[in-house]
Order: C-alpha cells, then sequence, then structure tokens
C-alpha cells in the first residue's frame, strides 16, 4: 500500500490494483470496505450504455464493455503503468482491465485488458486537513463509440456500521437547509435515489461521522444498496452508492473530473464542501443525458416516421439532433411535457420530451444506422440511442433466400450455421430441429448453439426460416444431422 498521513487523516492507494482508494482512516479506523481491491474500495468503473449486464456480476454470463480500475471479476488487479509520489500527492495510471474477461477473449486466470487508461491522481486538500481530492483523467484508448451510460465516477464502499445515508434533498442549495437522514433498511435493499443538489452524500454511524463524497460534476442523484454480508473492514457486507455521471466514450474521449473524499462528522464535511464550491463553478463535462425511444432497433419504417425521446442536462439543452447513416436528418422539437421523466429524477425539467418527423421516402430501402444526439450549451454531446433500421417504401414480397450451410458437433454443443440474404434486409433467422422451434438470431452472421445432450440417438432435421422488414418469409431446405 501507498500511504500518506496529515496528523489528521491517513490515506492508502492499493498498487496492485490500479491505485484504487483502499484506505481512508482517522481516529485509527479505516472508513473503506476492503474486502477485495477488483470491485469494492472507491474506485472507478465504466460502461456502455447499449450493453447488457448482469445484476448479480457474471453469474449469468452477460456483462458488455466495462473497465474496471481494480481489476476483474477473478480478483486479477490492473497493473499498473506508472506511479510517484510526493509530500501530499500519489500518482498512478493504468491500463484497465474489463471486469468480466470470459466473453472477451478471455476467463479465470486470464485477464483481458481494456482500451481505457485511468490516470489517478490522490492529494491532500490545503486548509482541509479531513479531505482527499481524487483527480481522475480518463481516457478512451479505442477508435470505437461507446454509447451514453451511468459512469462508476466514483463507485463508493463504506464498511458496515455506517448505516446512515446523509445528504440536502431539498430545493434550495448551498443555503445551509436541514439534510435528510435515512437508515438504509435491510441488507440486500437499494438505496432509493435521492436528489442531490449539492453534489454530496455521506455514509454514517449512529452519531454521524463516517465518509462523505462531493461531486462536483455529477448530475444531482445519487443511489446505491446496502449489501450483506460480515462486517469489518475485510467483511464481505459493505454499504455502497455512485454519483449519476453519464457519459459517453468515442473514439479518443477524455473525462477530467475530481472525487473529494472527506472522513469524519458530516457536519463539518459539509462546511468543507460549501467552501470548495465557493471557491468558483466547476466546468461543465458531462452531457445531457436521456434515450431515444423511437423507432426501435430493427423496426420497419416507410413514410414519415415519428422519432421520440427524452432527455435532460445538469445545466440546459441546446438541441436534439437526428441523424441517419451519421448525417444530420433535421432537428428535433425539444420542451415538449415529460412528467413521468421528473417523476422519476426529481427536479429534472418537466419539459424533457422530444420530437421528429422523419421523412423515409428520402432514402434508400434498405438497413440504415439510426441515432439521435443531444448537446448541451457547452457543446458536450451525447448519443442516446443508435441502431439499425429499416426503411421500406416499395411494397416488398420477396421473401429472403436461407440456407444452412453447416452442422457441427462437439461432445457438449451442436453448432449451426445459416446464410440468409434478402434485397432489403433480414429482420431474423429461426432455427427448428425436428419441427420444433428453437431459437431465433437477428444479427449476421447467424448462427447457433443447441447443448448435445438435448439430442437424443438416430438423425435429426434441421431447418431454418429468414424474415425480411415487410414479413416476407424464406424456408432453407431441410439438413440431417446424427447423434451416434
Amino acid at each position: 500500500m501507498l500511504r500518506l498521513q496529515n496528523g489528521v487523516i491517513q490515506f492508502g492507494i492499493e498498487p496492485r490494483c490500479g491505485g484504487t482508494l483502499a484506505e481512508l482512516i482517522v481516529n485509527g479506523r479505516n472508513l473503506i470496505n476492503n474486502a477485495d481491491c477488483t470491485g469494492r474500495q472507491v474506485q472507478t468503473a465504466l460502461y456502455d450504455g447499449d450493453d447488457s449486464y448482469d445484476s448479480c456480476g457474471g453469474c449469468q454470463g452477460v456483462w458488455g464493455w466495462d473497465p474496471v480500475q481494480g481489476g476483474d471479476v477473478y480478483g486479477f488487479g490492473s497493473p499498473l503503468s506508472a506511479q510517484s509520489a510526493g509530500p501530499d500527492f500519489i500518482y498512478t495510471a493504468t491500463q484497465a482491465l474489463e471486469w468480466f474477461p470470459d466473453d472477451k477473449g478471455g476467463g479465470p486466470g486470464r485477464p483481458v485488458v481494456s482500451d481505457v487508461s485511468i490516470e489517478q491522481t490522490a492529494a491532500f486538500v490545503p486548509g482541509h486537513p479531513e479531505a482527499v481530492r481524487l483527480h481522475y483523467r480518463i481516457t478512451h484508448l479505442g477508435g470505437d463509440s461507446h454509447t451514453l451510460g451511468i459512469q462508476e465516477l466514483p463507485a463508493v464502499y463504506a464498511n458496515l456500521g455506517f448505516d446512515h445515508f446523509v445528504t440536502y434533498t431539498g430545493t434550495a442549495p448551498w443555503t445551509g437547509g436541514s439534510v435528510t437522514w435515512d437508515a438504509l433498511g435491510q441488507p440486500g435493499s437499494p438505496v432509493p435515489q435521492h436528489y442531490v443538489p449539492e453534489h454530496w452524500a455521506a455514509l454514517v454511524d449512529d452519531q454521524g461521522a463516517g465518509l462523505t463524497v462531493y461531486v462536483p460534476q455529477q448530475y444531482p442523484y445519487v443511489a446505491g444498496v446496502h449489501l450483506p454480508g460480515t462486517s469489518g473492514e475485510y467483511g464481505s457486507g459493505a454499504n455502497y452508492f455512485r454519483p449519476h455521471v453519464p457519459f459517453a466514450f468515442g473514439p479518443q474521449a477524455v473525462l477530467d473530473a475530481d472525487v473529494y473524499v472527506i472522513a469524519g462528522d458530516y457536519r463539518t464535511a459539509r462546511h468543507t464542501i460549501e467552501a470548495l464550491h465557493a471557491a468558483g463553478p466547476a466546468p461543465d463535462i458531462l452531457p445531457p443525458y436521456g434515450w431515444l425511444e423511437t423507432p426501435s432497433a430493427g423496426q420497419a419504417v416507410s413514410g414519415t416516421k415519428s422519432v421520440s425521446g427524452w432527455v435532460f442536462d445538469d445545466l440546459h439543452v441546446s438541441r436534439v439532433e437526428v441523424l441517419l447513416d451519421g448525417i444530420v436528418a433535421g432537428t428535433a422539437a425539444y420542451g415538449l411535457n415529460r412528467p413521468d421523466i421528473q417523476a422519476a429524477f426529481p427536479n429534472a425539467s418537466p419539459s424533457a420530451g422530444f420530437s421528429y418527423g422523419l421523412d423515409s421516402t428520402r432514402y434508400a430501402n434498405g438497413a440504415h444506422q439510426f441515432s439521435a444526439k443531444a448537446i448541451d450549451d457547452a457543446g458536450n454531446a451525447a448519443v442516446l440511442g443508435s441502431w439499425a433500421i429499416v426503411i421500406s417504401n416499395a411494397g416488398d414480397t420477396t421473401p429472403p433466400s436461407v440456407s444452412i450451410t453447416s452442422v457441427q458437433s462437439t461432445k457438449k454443443t451442436v453448432s449451426v450455421m445459416v446464410k440468409a440474404t434478402d434485397s432489403v434486409g433480414v429482420s431474423r433467422v429461426d432455427l427448428f430441429v425436428d419441427g420444433q422451434f428453437v431459437g431465433s438470431d437477428s444479427t449476421g452472421p447467424y448462427a447457433f448453439a443447441l447443448p448435445y445432450s438435448s439430442f437424443s440417438r438416430g438423425s435429426h432435421t434441421f431447418i431454418a426460416t429468414a424474415r425480411d422488414a415487410a414479413g416476407n418469409a424464406g424456408t432453407s431446405a431441410p439438413v440431417t444431422w446424427t447423434r451416434k
């Protein structure tokens, strides 16, 4: 552990796991849960809004792009690429590991390096000896894009015993108003999303002492969970929260942000936060947050199609653009009434909806990449959704062409490959075995993996059907495979 102390607090950085903040010690006790350095502590982790993720951290094998400062689900720490220290700071850099390597070419004992560099400078805050400033510089090294998602900047894990969630939830921030003091409830229960206009939250004990985190550049929301388990610094139980920090990582994108971690009584911490806030506003670095709702992925579009969704910003949305194949088709009308969004995000603008009429007749029939992009007054932009749609304005009556190209087996799996083409576009391919439906695939190349054990000994007949956006269906010739 790399440690610094100033006579009031001591903080410790874990070099084996990407430079995570593993210790914040005041009055002889560490406030931070240190059960493992690849998933706990105070650290950052990144997500793609278009990917799917398990709620259980890998137990179902569904886990998208997720560079994690600490390391991966199997306990491999993200190695440091650089480190340095002075009397009041510790600098670290790592190219973070993917949290779940199994679907990215790795697995247990085979970590996968992500395309993200995480630089962190942890330093004491002059004039506030109970506080540590974490400055993050996160660089996406890849040339691809990861759409708008809620990033863990940071993930905060405090020990059990700090079981009260304290923050200011009123509508008159920075006036010293009364705080909300909530018990966390039963282990495993979520901490409901709180409105936090002063951008801080604290996990404290019965006397109000504990861990406070202030993120100047977050949206005014915080959510978390009370995790069951054993108590203590190395116990499996913990209290967790994360601020609402939306960001999209396009090619070579860089995110610079500050986080303040403060030890001790939350009232003293709040005074520190008020002083930091009074020093001047933080620059606007976060894009608008929202979602494109219609048209949906793979939808057949004809005539004039309604485009709709919602978006709001931590300051102000300047405009919403609708794009087809990366080219702006037009600017949506913004400011439509969406009370459901304000219900989910208290005190957000009730006029968060947008709408646009897309004239699909201006474009050729076939598959097109469709997206919407919101831009705020500072020029920060976020893609609210990006997927393929199929434009079909010509009364398509021709079914797709489809054939089963191979059936191969191992002792565990029967793999079936299907080729399907269409003059406009294939919507999906269905596979049947002995007349029974066994699965669909909507993205080429069309492939199916079936359990070998589900087949009885003898011959089995495979047939595939392919459908296009107009509902036309084509059927393959049957293919026979024999389990011996």
